[in-house]
């Protein structure tokens, strides 16, 4: 797997993004998109619906999640939500890109660490009444259910792992992290295989290290945008439009490329309901069988995002 940047503006088109997201579009019509609607377990159940703003976002066609629930721990105190607060403290951080003849080539540590951030501090970690722990990585909607277990010392281990399958291959995702007080210890790793129809090659990161955890109301994850539209303006830029989410303080934006992208990709965060994308990539793709996706999630006033989003469907052009 090569690695893609996360960025306001995706610009590497031979790299892959470290986020794990479920392709949950189910798109149809031309100048709209009909949203997922997943349900987010808070302090109160929320619905959330998508809608059109930038931010990284991983695209799958099938995706199957490997985890199961254990005994729930009783020091949670659910029902709660948290996330973890940057920096990250890393303790160790690793890569590495294979190509077909087996050859590695180890990646810069610092560059790990950054990407790897810009993926964990996306997610939401949600805590039902009877103390079991869904996860919502960035951009996705479909929560992974997490094994918790109490520990001996009162520390509660939390751990999920997560696999994705796309025409470009399938991408792993493991995390296991110790919750003690309010810092969390963690490992956490991912790997992608390239299909035999894809030109990207393998690739591997780890890394371990400590966070400090930030509780959240239900009432600081905002309901998600809907009514997602778009505009095409003389086949080298497209307009996204939105209504807004409540409680949105801001909104990420997201893209994915089918006929280039194992994932979404964070292109803005924009603080109204709309956005425009007039990069390169759009007079190349745009007129591409598969077309270009977007897909916008809301962002509360604490940095949370909604795990439901409003997905746009470029297509036809």
């Amino acid at each position: 797997m090569h690695y893609k940047h996360i960025s306001t503006r995706f610009q590497c088109s031979h790299l892959v993004t470290l986020t794990s997201i479920i392709f949950l579009l189910l798109l149809n019509g031309c100048g709209s998109a009909s949203p997922a609607i997943p349900t987010v377990m808070n302090s109160s159940s929320t619905t959330t619906t998508p809608q059109t703003n930038t931010s990284t976002v991983t695209v799958a066609s099938t995706a199957t999640v490997t985890s199961t629930v254990s005994t729930p721990a009783t020091s949670l105190n659910g029902p709660t939500n948290f996330v973890l607060l940057t920096p990250l403290n890393y303790t160790a951080a690793t890569g590495t890109n294979t190509d077909d003849s087996g050859n590695n080539t180890q990646l810069d540590p610092q560059n790990v660490e950054t990407q790897l951030t810009g993926e964990i501090k996306r997610l939401l970690f949600v805590v039902s009444a009877n103390n079991a722990v869904t996860v919502y990585t960035p951009g996705g909607t479909t929560p992974i259910a997490a094994k918790t277990a109490q520990q001996a010392d009162g520390s509660v281990q939390i751990s999920f792992s997560q696999t994705l399958n796309s025409l470009q291959g399938t991408v792993t995702l493991v995390f296991t992290g110790t919750l003690q007080d309010h810092q969390l210890n963690a490992t956490y790793g991912q790997s992608f295989t390239p299909s035999l129809m894809s030109n990207t090659t393998a690739s591997s990161v780890e890394a371990s290290f400590t966070a400090q955890v930030k509780w959240v109301a239900a009432s600081d994850i905002p309901t998600a945008p809907t009514n997602g539209q778009y505009q095409v303006l003389n086949k080298t830029s497209v307009a996204l439009t939105w209504s807004p989410g409540t409680n949105a303080a801001a909104y990420d934006v997201y893209r994915l490329i089918p006929d280039r992208d194992q994932q979404f990709q964070l292109l803005a965060t924009v603080t109204t309901t709309s956005a425009t994308d007039n990069s390169a990539e759009v007079a190349q793709y745009i007129t591409s069988t598969q077309g270009i996706i977007y897909a916008v999630f809301s962002v509360g006033p604490t940095g949370v995002e909604n795990p439901g989003d409003v997905a746009i469907q470029v297509t036809g052009q």
